[in-house]
């Protein structure tokens, strides 16, 4: 089982995420946003939108 803290570390990493993306202006799926975060993809690079 998660533990609640992370839980809850995880919803606030959540939110400046998506405020990043929202700076960056990435207006498509929010979800896509976070996908490439997770993979690393904002992390160091510039992320240029989902790869069609």
């Amino acid at each position: 089982m998660v533990h609640i803290r992370n839980r809850q570390k995880e919803k606030r990493l959540l939110l400046v995420r998506t405020k990043e993306c929202k700076q960056r202006k990435i207006y498509g799926r929010l979800r896509h946003c976070l996908q490439a975060y997770r993979s690393g993809r904002i992390g160091h690079k510039k992320y240029r939108g989902p790869k069609h």
